[in-house]
């Protein structure tokens, strides 16, 4: 499946191909440990689909959540 990822903190966008059963935070992780994105995904974040226009937690996978090929998810970091 094919997603589009971005990340307010930077105005970062990248299309990224994941497996819809891997967890949204491992993705991140993943991304996060190249320098590809600058937002940790240890720390508290907030991701929201923007086709379904909610909140999704990031230990889900991709199936639980909802998310579908060409969804698009808007990262930031949450303030503390």
């Amino acid at each position: 499946m094919i997603y589009t990822l971005i990340c307010k903190q930077i105005n970062f966008e990248t299309d990224i191909k994941v497996f819809e059963h891997q967890k949204i935070k491992d993705t991140l992780s993943i991304l996060y440990n190249e320098k590809i994105i600058a937002i940790n995904p240890d720390n508290p974040i907030a991701i929201r689909s923007e086709r379904k226009a909610e909140m999704i937690s990031k230990e889900m996978t991709y199936e639980q959540a909802g998310i579908y090929n060409g969804d698009i998810l808007y990262i930031e970091q949450e303030n503390k």
